[in-house]
Order: structure tokens, then sequence, then C-alpha cells
């Protein structure tokens, strides 16, 4: 079990309502589903009554609220008591950042920067699907994030700026006859499937995908629908059909992909995230040693 699983099940269990559960966690009604019915499985027993038009929860439900939130409590104090231990150590700076994907030379200056000029601030990357990260930030689980612009901008209690424009490849198998050509499109490729990303994982990514269908002329032979980032890339790896996925996903090194640039797909806007009224100065120096794109564009800072 995880703790994000954890979490969704103690805000379902506060709202009996996993609408409303849903909306606390920034994931879709599904989404939340799926994360509860994977931890009654690893558990063995229902947790909640499902009803028509509600869910209650059962004993077994009651008895994991009261053990999930003492070891939620303890986490809490855990992390202070940590934190005070640490104080006159290094300053921990955290990161969130997306999985699957490397961070790029758009960040690693900075954290180059950091290494040769702050010693004392150590700099710790925590990974999570691009959906996840607004919750991150405003639960205090990291001081910044680096995600898709989509995923945050009309959060509240959280302030941007657009960092850069990640450049959006096709991901085809190494083995088609169009791989290497000079010019490709994606025309080239629609005798094999499209696979297309839930919103579960990146309303952004999830979003592109969905355009990409309804650009002319192009009508795969099938589109598969796939639930996560983890599920896609191994679809991508078996050959299953094709996607578009950043150029730094950690696939563009396979040998049996290529990540190729073509016409018909543009680029995402990346941010670099932090919460209104930060006071750690950490995540100020940071912000300000990112080499950001037009800041006329961006989102108020607090």
């Amino acid at each position: 079990m995880t703790s994000s699983q954890i979490k969704c099940f103690l805000v379902a269990a506060k709202y009996l309502n996993f609408t409303k559960a849903a909306k606390e966690v920034f994931l879709s009604q599904p989404g939340l589903s799926r994360q509860i019915t994977t931890l009654e499985n690893e558990l063995g027993v229902p947790l909640f009554e499902r009803r028509p038009n509600s869910v209650a929860l059962t004993p077994a439900g009651e008895l994991c609220v009261q053990y999930f939130t003492k070891w939620r409590n303890d986490l809490i104090q855990l992390r202070t008591d940590l934190d005070q231990l640490s104080s006159n150590q290094k300053k921990l700076l955290i990161i969130g950042v997306l999985e699957d994907q490397m961070v790029g030379k758009c960040y690693e200056d900075v954290f180059s920067w950091f290494r040769i000029n702050r010693p004392d601030v150590e700099i710790r990357l925590s990974y999570y699907p691009a959906s996840q990260m607004a919750a991150a930030l405003t639960n205090h689980d990291i001081d910044l994030a680096v995600v898709p612009e989509r995923e945050v901008e009309n959060v509240q209690n959280i302030a941007y700026k657009r960092s850069r424009k990640d450049r959006c490849r096709l991901v085809v198998p190494a083995s088609h006859p169009k791989a290497n050509s000079e010019n490709p499109s994606l025309l080239d490729f629609q005798d094999l499937a499209f696979l297309v990303l839930e919103n579960d994982d990146s309303e952004a990514v999830s979003l592109q995908h969905k355009m990409i269908l309804r650009i002319e002329n192009y009508n795969p032979p099938a589109v598969y629908s796939v639930p996560s980032f983890g599920t896609l890339s191994m679809l991508l790896q078996s050959g299953a059909g094709i996607s578009v996925l950043s150029k730094w996903h950690y696939l563009s090194n396979a040998p049996f992909l290529k990540f190729l640039e073509v016409p018909e797909i543009g680029y995402r806007l990346e941010a670099v995230a932090w919460r209104k009224g930060e006071t750690n100065p950490i995540v100020r120096e940071f912000v300000d040693k990112v080499v950001f794109l037009d800041e006329s564009k961006t989102k108020a800072q607090s």
C-alpha cells in the first residue's frame, strides 16, 4: 500500500462521498476509486459499503480509519522531529518532479549552482504523477514543483512561472520503415495504433493526446486508452502502438524506440510552482536562479 492510497481512503472516509473526496486530493472520481480499490485488494477486505446513492464504512473501514489516522499523525510528528534534528545540519529543499522524466538542463544548471555556492543546502527530488503535484505542494510534501503549466494554472494558493517550452516527440518503434525518414510526419505512422493517456496521471498530456486524434487525415487503425504513464511506457516498449511524450522522458534513450520531431506536434508549457506566501528563503533563492520564459504571461506571484 502507498501513502497516496491511504490519503485517498481517509479523505473518502471523512466525506463518505467519493466525488467530494476526489476534488480534495486533485484526482478524478474514477482515479480515487481505483486507489481505494487497490488498497482494499491489498488488505483483503472491503473498506466501504457501496450503495446506489451513498457509501458507508464497513467495520474493517472504521478500524482502518483509526490505524491510518494514527499513522498519519505519527508521520507528521516524525517529520517535525527530523526537521528539528537537522536544523543545525543541511537545509533541505524538496522539489517535486515528474515520474519517468529526466529533469533537463534548464534545472541542472541551477542544481550545479547550489552545489558550488550553497553546500549547506540539500536538494532532494521527489517523483509524482503530474496530477498529484498540486496536492503535494498544498500539503507541504514538497517545496517546489516542476510540472506542466496546465496542472497548476487554476489551483488556488499556488503561484508559478513558466520555465520552458517542453518540445514533445512522437514515439515510434525504431524498426518502423519510416522511423529514420529525413522529414517524418505523424501521417507516416497511421498504420500503428495510437495510445492515449487518461486524465488521472496528467490532464495536460491527456488533452494533447486527444487533440492529436483530431488532426485532419490522421486515422489510426485503433486507439487505446491507458490509465497511467507506467502502462503507457510498457505498451510503447512492447510495440503496441505509438504516442507522444516529452523529449525528456527516460525512454528517449531506449535503442528500440525513436523520439521524432514531427510538424503536427508542438510543445507543452512547463512551470516551476510554489505555495503563495512561502516563507522558506531557499525556495525564493531557487526561483531566482531559474531562467524563465516571458514573465508577462505567467501567473501572479505571491
